[in-house]
């Protein structure tokens, strides 16, 4: 059955609007075979009794469906319908299973959730609502989201955040950020993209999940940043960013994360201070495996603040030919290092001559995967003196039989 509430009734099936409030009852809502479908449709709001489920739709056309203490859960394939200031007040949850590329709306509750990498599985959502939730010396908006999956990394997810304005908490809507936290009190801010148009706050690369809110970012940028990109260059990724101006900044740590990980530290860059004109900077990741990898900068201020630049991302793909690099450092003393290529399985022969042609030594000789490359020779293996040597690759593909050679020239001064 159904139950609409408005029209000095408490059951009442019709679209009159009521004004006066009303709190649902055991008689009407029972704790076991309660009603399908509940519609919400009285300015003056309605109270939930008691803690209840509901199997079906819940409409909420007019006024606040306030819960209190208690929580109303959605069943597994019940929906959620609300509008601007026309909402529940208070405590909603629901579980649903989530699977990967899938995007799970949890029935309307006002989160979305879209792995792309390991799939969280059931995942129940505790929404609440009314009260804001305090943390690093603010307040957020009257909001926030306790999500709870049986996975627990290597997700890779989209991430919506649905707010209502009348929950700002007065905040200007234009400076709502997203924020993470596994307590309640302690906050990171997390890359977000705000949709004011849509009411919506989207965040990509997601890897963990807890308690999230939306709060407040008056405090200015350290830096207006003007663009941010990489390029890959083989195995190695190339990362350059400029700012317009600068005001206190203090570094920039660059972050990353692969396609099943969570963002980890890779380096960082000082920054320029104070400046009113454009800076270029760059950092080169180098080394990498075949696969998808994120990046973004945390741009770190001289007290402390920071703020996240959108993630980019980049895919290294296994090498197309055969390949061998000129050593690094050349002239050499008393070690370089020799990079080499291969587009699948092979077996590796690096030997190295002197100008007479003898061996002096056969730094690689076994079965490689596909990939990209290096070793690192030092001359102190056997002993040789100062002058010209020579390195010569061969290499068959276990596959194929399809083979390759190459020879190139270094120099050794001691």
């Amino acid at each position: 059955y159904s139950l609409l509430y408005g029209d000095n009734a408490l059951l009442q099936y019709g679209n009159s609007d009521q004004t006066t409030q009303q709190t649902t009852t055991d008689a009407e809502w029972p704790g076991a075979g309660g009603p399908n479908n509940v519609t919400i449709y009285n300015s003056g709001n309605v109270s939930l009794h008691a803690s209840r489920t509901i199997n079906g739709n819940l409409s909420v056309i007019n006024g606040n469906f306030i819960t209190g203490e208690n929580i109303l859960t959605l069943g597994t394939n019940s929906s959620l319908t609300e509008s601007a200031g026309k909402t529940v007040v208070g405590n909603i949850q629901t579980t649903r299973e989530v699977l990967r590329g899938v995007n799970n709306t949890f029935g309307g509750i006002g989160l979305e959730i879209n792995p792309a990498g390991t799939a969280p599985g059931n995942t129940a959502i505790l929404r609440k609502t009314g009260t804001a939730t305090t943390g690093n010396s603010s307040e957020g908006i009257k909001r926030y989201f306790q999500i709870t999956p049986t996975e627990t990394s290597g997700f890779n997810a989209t991430l919506v955040f649905k707010y209502d304005e009348n929950e700002l908490n007065a905040i200007p809507e234009g400076n709502l950020v997203l924020f993470r936290s596994t307590d309640l009190s302690n906050w990171d801010q997390v890359p977000a993209v705000l949709n004011t148009s849509n009411n919506t706050l989207t965040a990509t690369g997601v890897n963990n999940f807890s308690y999230w809110t939306a709060g407040n970012s008056s405090t200015p940028l350290p830096v207006e940043l003007s663009g941010f990109s990489v390029r890959v260059t083989g195995k190695k990724v190339e990362l350059r960013w400029k700012t317009e101006n600068e005001v206190n900044s203090f570094m920039f740590e660059i972050q990353r994360a692969g396609a099943e990980s969570l963002w980890e530290k890779i380096g960082e860059v000082k920054a320029g201070g104070n400046s009113n004109s454009p800076k270029e900077y760059y950092f080169r990741d180098g080394n990498l495996s075949n696969g998808k990898y994120q990046y973004r900068l945390r741009m770190v201020d001289i007290d402390g603040t920071y703020q996240y630049s959108d993630a980019v991302e980049v895919k290294i793909d296994k090498p197309e030919k055969f390949a061998i690099s000129q050593n690094y450092p050349n002239p050499f003393n008393p070690s370089t290092t020799i990079e080499y290529e291969i587009p699948e399985r092979s077996h590796i022969s690096l030997k190295i001559f002197d100008v007479l042609g003898n061996e002096v030594e056969t730094p690689v000789n076994g079965i490689k995967d596909a990939g990209y490359h290096k070793v690192n020779y030092h001359s102190g293996n056997t002993n040789i003196s100062s002058g010209t040597y020579f390195y010569r690759i061969n290499i068959t593909e276990l596959e194929s039989g399809k083979t390759f050679s190459e020879t190139k020239k270094m120099q050794l001064i001691k």
